[in-house]
């Protein structure tokens, strides 16, 4: 994970002790493959043609995820679930060019007038349902900003890279999910 992931999450993964650290208190961690099959059989329980939506997807989260299910070989199955990705990140930037910025946090004050714990994952879930619900156009991010998952197969990184980041994302995905 980057030195500026650290900065903004808090996480740390320490590879020789096997310990992920959140501001540095030892937190309870799944290997990364183990982490998606849990997503994956909680995806089941909700149907199937799901899109998964995120702020930034298309440059961040959809690529984290697509090379994590690639290297475990577990993409095909995905997709049997999954039919696309939305990214909010344009979305909001077509809705409210005055802003002076797009960021989650910025959008969250500016149309909630709330305050919030940026980079905390379940916080971030939470504020972003709440940002696409506020804005009552829900069809329109699910038509005019979707992700084609065809076309993910251009975006790979290195799975080094993305390694701490699939943990995040898909178990406090999960438990946002499972309050609302």
């Amino acid at each position: 994970m980057s030195d500026e992931a650290v900065r903004v999450t808090g996480l740390h993964f320490d590879e020789t002790t096997n310990i992920m650290t959140h501001h540095d208190k030892p937190v309870q961690h799944v290997h990364p493959m183990n982490a998606l099959l849990d997503f994956m059989q909680f995806l089941m329980t909700i149907g199937k043609s799901i899109t998964l939506i995120a702020h930034n997807n298309k440059r961040f989260d959809c690529i984290v995820l697509y090379n994590h299910l690639k290297y475990f070989n577990l993409w095909n199955h995905f997709c049997k679930l999954v039919s696309s990705f939305a990214d909010t990140l344009p979305f909001f930037r077509k809705l409210y060019p005055e802003f002076p910025n797009h960021k989650q946090e910025t959008l969250v004050e500016n149309l909630l007038k709330e305050t919030y714990s940026a980079h905390d994952a379940r916080e971030d879930c939470f504020y972003l349902q709440k940002l696409v619900l506020h804005t009552g156009y829900i069809d329109m991010l699910l038509t005019e900003f979707m992700l084609n998952l065809g076309k993910l197969h251009h975006l790979e990184y290195s799975h080094k890279k993305c390694q701490l980041n699939i943990y995040v994302m898909v178990i406090f995905c999960q438990d946002v999910w499972l309050q609302n």
